[in-house]
């Protein structure tokens, strides 16, 4: 069966090099093309809407290297929404938000029954991201009206806000949220960087989107916690991978990932954004962070770079740090303008460095890679994330639906603002991915 599913992804993967061989991506109609070929792409390994099968998951991890871990499936419903608000083709709509609302839990925090004994606190939040991304762009509402997308995204930091709240003692670092939710699961005694930086990236959103004090106090608490602990280096601007209760957070794991500092990089735009007429700090804390994202996981010539798996092979699914990483650095674009210039030529590069290579196991992963890549290419004049004030707005007006553009008037690609040169590339998946802090062990050399 296993070699049967590899010799299927090797001929899938043959099937994509002959769409994606040659795309041309200076131009936003050559740039849509692009995405809805690989949207297309991408689609074939979701069965979540086939009758037997479970809504919102992709085929679930079975311990054996097959598979995918649940946050997959959440980055994966995310991209989705990206894409329909970066087109406007509602193709997927439909699905997304089926396998979306299928995974939110009786408590609507996404604690479903069939993923609670296992879910991390990162794994969570990258499901309530997407449903504060499906707020922030007016994605069509589910029909339940007490699991509309921002009250996912809320009720889910809300439990999380209160496991920050048990975790204030001087015997487990005085806060930080751990990486496992369940006593039982090994990792309850790590202080994971992706979970508190989730926990902080949503947390700064909410503040966007409502204006609550009492979410903005917790907001710079949980960016304090990540720097008086040196989990943020004040010398270098690194992030780090976490620390344990055990030594109470003193020894700390200096493995550094792509979605850490993008998922900072990001919230810090949304704080500078919503604070930028009262204080520098963020401006000054954003930049800092984007230059930090941009010099660790890029090369000079934009090649995207895991810099933990320079040394050795990463689990597979950690090239889902890619799709995130660039998404995230897009979206920051949109809050702190000023840092379009030094980041979407980077995001250009980065596109046309896309190399045709697989060993045909991590089909997904690259393909969900590059969607995210190329398609984010359209980010530049697209539209910003709404607050609620302006979602109440966008429902009150008769002319206007949402925030995504329509087929026949989405704005211009990033190449447009970013980079003049004539390129095509030619690609077609491969790479290998994450398995979160379960690699502490195997990441201590590098340390």
């Amino acid at each position: 069966m296993f070699a049967l599913k590899n010799i299927a992804s090797v001929a899938l993967l043959l099937a994509q090099s002959t769409t994606v061989q040659s795309m041309d991506l200076d131009s936003r109609k050559g740039i849509l093309e692009a995405s809805k070929a690989l949207a297309g792409d991408l689609i074939e390994f979701y069965n979540g809407n086939k009758s037997g099968n479970i809504p919102g998951l992709l085929e679930e991890d079975n311990g054996l290297g097959d598979g995918y871990y649940w946050y997959q499936s959440g980055a994966f419903m995310s991209s989705l929404v990206d894409y329909w608000q970066l087109t406007g083709d509602d193709t997927y709509n439909d699905l997304v938000a089926e396998g979306i609302q299928w995974q939110i839990g009786r408590d609507k925090d996404f604690m479903p029954a069939n993923q609670t004994a296992r879910e991390g606190n990162d794994d969570q939040a990258i499901w309530a991201m997407a449903a504060m991304t499906a707020a922030e762009y007016g994605f069509p509402a589910p029909s339940d009206k007490k699991a509309q997308w921002y009250n996912l995204a809320k009720n889910t930091w809300d439990t999380q806000r209160k496991r920050w709240d048990a975790e204030d003692d001087s015997e487990v670092c005085y806060g930080g949220l751990r990486w496992q939710i369940m006593p039982t699961n090994s990792g309850f005694t790590y202080k994971q960087t992706l979970s508190t930086a989730l926990f902080f990236n949503l947390g700064a959103r909410i503040y966007r989107w409502t204006g609550s004090e009492e979410v903005a106090d917790y907001v710079t608490m949980s960016y304090s916690w990540l720097d008086e602990r040196h989990l943020i280096d004040s010398k270098t601007g690194a992030v780090y991978d976490g620390a344990h209760v055990d030594d109470n957070c003193t020894t700390i794991n200096k493995v550094q990932w792509s979605v850490n500092a993008a998922s900072l990089s990001m919230g810090l735009a949304y704080l500078y954004n919503t604070t930028s007429q009262e204080d520098d700090t963020w401006r000054r804390l954003t930049e800092e962070m984007v230059t930090t994202t941009l010099d660790t996981f890029f090369t000079k010539n934009g090649e995207f770079k895991e810099v933990a798996c320079t040394k050795g092979t990463c689990p597979r699914d950690i090239l889902t740090y890619k799709a995130l990483t660039h998404r995230w650095l897009a979206v920051t674009t949109k809050l702190a303008p000023f840092l379009s210039s030094k980041v979407l030529p980077v995001l250009v590069k980065s596109a046309k460095s896309l190399k045709a290579e697989s060993n045909g196991n991590d089909a997904l992963e690259q393909k969900l890679a590059n969607f995210a890549v190329i398609s984010n290419l359209l980010i530049a004049d697209s539209a910003a994330p709404m607050t609620q004030n302006q979602a109440k707005t966008e429902d009150d007006s008769s002319d206007t639906t949402s925030s995504a553009p329509t087929n026949s008037d989405a704005a211009a690609s990033a190449t447009t603002s970013a980079d003049q040169g004539n390129s095509a590339i030619s690609l077609a998946g491969s790479g290998s991915l994450l398995a979160l802090p379960m690699l502490i062990v195997a990441f201590q050399g590098y340390l």
